[in-house]
């Protein structure tokens, strides 16, 4: 990937936008569908922050490149930073919310 000039984790390519263009804004979130225009945004330098400190929090639980992360999670911020800071730790795993609780335990099990 470095030799094409593209980062080696999806880390990697956030910390270069957050480096390039700290104060662009990366993550748009609103809580209320009839008040979409009042949104809270993150920076790329802010986005950066929230997901290295999910990926240290993984870390300081013993979680590792081999181990898997699942959460069960809606559209949030947090899960954003859960599928990045995760993802610089181990392996992903997001279960659909929406799902009965035998499927997701089926999946969790797998």
């Amino acid at each position: 990937l470095s030799r094409q000039g593209l980062s080696a984790s999806t880390y990697d390519a956030l910390a270069n936008c957050a480096k390039e263009r700290p104060n662009t804004p990366a993550l748009r979130f609103f809580l209320d569908g009839q008040n979409f225009r009042k949104t809270h945004d993150w920076t790329y330098s802010e986005l950066l922050i929230d997901i290295t400190r999910a990926a240290n929090a993984f870390h300081e639980l013993g979680l590792g490149a081999d181990d898997v992360i699942a959460f069960i999670l809606p559209n949030l911020p947090e899960t954003h930073f859960t599928i990045w800071g995760g993802e610089a730790t181990g392996i992903v795993m997001a279960v659909n919310p929406l799902l009965e609780a035998p499927q997701m335990a089926d999946l969790l099990r797998a």
